[in-house]
């Protein structure tokens, strides 16, 4: 706005040439990037902006037409870069940006006011949002139903595993933590492929960690090989993931395999 106002008042270009250095810094002169200067200046001023320059400027400010900032930023400590637009190009920009606005309100179907448009498609997709997390939170406790009757036992602890549909990891960890907090001398091995990766999750009952030393950690760190993958977490879960879905069922064997060979729950080497 301050710049566009002076663009208004039609200042006309001061000029003054062959001016010494010293003169012209007591004028008020500023030097600008950094540039080097020799004993005999140029100034220019525009009204109360004074500068030393070599280079080309308009007659005066009207001839610029308009002046439209398009970026703004820190280039160092204390100093920031601004990058506008002038004359025919600020025009083409403004209409450019008003034409993208108008395209917006005609697929919002909100002509009079966009800000509005936008506030209620945000509004709405947060609702949906809860609703599809509401919805994936059923789906994955029913999921873990279905697991709990294939469940089996191996060395008195409860193994729970599956490869399971899922278009989100974290239903695995919301099966995973409802498991661990109703269950005990549980352990829960679950994978599924989303976006083409695979993703595992293990949890171990806090009495087997307590009781047994099992380690969630030590169990992917075992299985997340089949997967091309590498994880890690706490005692209780772990996570990890990795570019072959395709050994998710052969990282749940491996998981039984491990807690069968493991003498009253504890590692041992196989």
């Amino acid at each position: 706005m301050i710049a566009n106002k002076m663009v208004r008042e039609n200042i006309n270009r001061k000029e003054t040439g062959n001016v010494s250095l010293k003169k012209a810094k007591a004028m008020g002169a500023m030097a600008l990037f950094g540039e080097k200067y020799g004993d005999s200046v140029r100034v220019i001023e525009f009204g109360n902006s004074i500068e030393l320059c070599g280079g080309t400027h308009v007659e005066s400010t009207a001839s610029i037409g308009m002046i439209k900032i398009i970026s703004e930023g820190a280039i160092a400590s204390g100093i920031r870069r601004i990058e506008a637009v002038t004359s025919t190009r600020a025009d083409e920009y403004i209409n450019e940006k008003l034409n993208s606005a108008g395209e917006v309100a005609s697929l919002l179907k909100t002509p009079g006011n966009i800000v509005d448009g936008v506030g209620k498609l945000i509004t709405e997709n947060n609702a949906l949002r809860k609703a599809l997390e509401k919805y994936q939170q059923a789906v994955a406790l029913c999921t873990l139903k279905d697991l709990e009757t294939k469940a089996t036992i191996i060395n008195d602890i409860r193994f729970i595993s599956g490869l399971i549909e899922s278009d989100s990891a974290d239903n695995l960890r919301t099966i995973a933590f409802e498991v661990r907090k109703s269950s005990v001398n549980t352990v829960l091995v679950i994978g599924a492929s989303v976006a083409g990766k695979a993703n595992i999750v293990v949890m171990v009952s806090d009495s087997l960690v307590k009781g047994k030393k099992l380690s969630a950690i030590e169990i992917i760190r075992e299985i997340s090989p089949e997967i091309n993958g590498s994880g890690g977490g706490q005692p209780f879960l772990a996570t990890a993931g990795g570019k072959n879905p395709d050994g998710i069922l052969n990282a749940i064997k491996k998981a039984e395999a491990y807690l069968k060979k493991s003498e009253n729950g504890s590692k041992q080497d196989f």
